[in-house]
């Protein structure tokens, strides 16, 4: 199984396991990391080393899941980044992290990766020109 690192700025990370589990059930190999104020990126960094070394050997990999490319969680998971079995992605969402948990034993790291970044753009829609586009169109018939 391919577990899954979410590391934000503040509870963002957490909250969205949470909705992951209101919809999904109760997961394994799920971690949210928080960063508040007072962190430093050394601090982060460890605990996400920590994380990455359980189960390393059986471990089919780890995504880490960011906000925002460039910010701390970025910076601190940028450690890893010549680790064969860890991908990184920013922006993470929702709709990224349901996609990744449905089809995480199912693919291969790197595929799951590409899916998953896919949704998270697949995701992103200016809602109220969808909705009227399609009564537009109900009209039309």
């Amino acid at each position: 199984m391919i577990g899954f690192i979410i590391i934000t700025h503040g509870d963002f990370g957490r909250q969205l396991v949470k909705a992951v589990q209101v919809i999904l059930g109760e997961q394994k190999e799920v971690w949210a990391l928080s960063l508040h104020e007072n962190d430093g990126l050394d601090t982060l960094s460890e605990k996400v080393g920590k994380i990455l070394k359980e189960g390393n050997e059986q471990s089919e990999g780890k995504i880490i899941f960011v906000d925002m490319f460039g910010g701390t969680p970025a910076n601190a998971s940028l450690k890893f980044v010549n680790d064969e079995k860890v991908e990184i992605i920013s922006g993470v969402n929702l709709p990224m992290l349901i996609t990744g948990i449905n089809y995480r034993q199912a693919l291969p790291l790197k595929e799951l990766t590409r899916l998953i970044r896919q949704k998270g753009e697949q995701s992103i829609l200016d809602v109220k020109q969808k909705f009227l586009d399609k009564v537009s169109k109900a009209k039309n018939k």
